[in-house]
């Protein structure tokens, strides 16, 4: 019997990668053009990429943290980064951007520090306070590593330390704050597999899936697609009123 179109299609989707599973979970058309359409998705704002680039600052920062590590070079293919890690974990020291890719999760770690027995995974970001998005982010990482035979220890969150107050030389120990937050990672880990699995299946569709306006369009970040998405939307709709917020979308159809 022919293999359907779906079936074929899985076989060409590759491991959801961190960024790709945070998008899926907020919106899997979001998701299913960036992996079948790139060339489509609109381009990044101004403001945008200067996050990017302040992010990408911050997670070189952080990695003086954790002093004598092991870089993954950026620029090595996914294959190199895997092989590079591996031999890496030998050695027992921290490494930049170990790179894990097994049971359909793609994740790279900021920093991978070894205790004891087994290895914390620290997730840098340039902002000042944990949100449920860094969680899902953290437990795919987890995910990622343990499905790949790595025993890890904590997921730890390092952000930026909002009262810190710079006095002559940078104190990078005061600039970032490090949250521990293993345990509500650990409640969300049982959950991965089955979104991968969601994300995997909406994937292999061959047409981009049909997904209605929401609050999910901004949440946890604005989405690159909502003029698309919205532009059926009449000039001055309720959703141009100051302050809606909710409001707004409990009137709307």
């Amino acid at each position: 019997m022919a293999e359907s179109n779906a079936s074929q299609h899985m076989k060409h989707v590759k491991a959801i990668s961190k960024s790709k599973y945070l998008s899926g979970l907020q919106c899997p058309k979001l998701l299913w053009r960036q992996v079948h359409q790139p060339g489509t998705m609109p381009a990044h704002s101004e403001a945008t990429q200067a996050i990017f680039a302040q992010g990408h600052e911050v997670g070189e920062l952080a990695q003086s943290l954790y002093p004598g590590g092991i870089s993954i070079p950026w620029e090595s293919t996914p294959a190199e980064k895997l092989a590079l890690t591996q031999s890496a974990l030998p050695e027992l020291r921290p490494i930049y951007e170990a790179t894990f890719s097994a049971k359909g999760a793609y994740a790279q770690v900021d920093v991978l520090v070894p205790d004891g027995d087994s290895w914390n995974i620290i997730e840098v970001k340039s902002t000042t306070s944990v949100k449920d998005v860094n969680l899902h982010d953290l437990s795919l990482q987890r995910y990622a590593c343990e499905s790949s035979g790595i025993q890890v220890g904590k997921t730890i969150l390092c952000h930026l330390n909002n009262e810190y107050v710079r006095q002559g030389a940078l104190d990078i120990h005061q600039l970032f704050t490090l949250a521990d937050r293993t345990v509500e990672v650990q409640q969300l880990l049982p959950d991965v597999p089955e979104r991968l699995r969601v994300l995997q299946q909406e994937l292999a569709s061959p047409t981009e899936p049909i997904v209605a306006i929401g609050p999910h369009c901004s949440d946890p970040y604005d989405c690159v697609l909502q003029s698309e998405c919205w532009s059926y939307l009449p000039d001055h709709s309720v959703f141009d009123l100051y302050r809606g917020g909710t409001k707004a979308w409990a009137s709307f159809p």
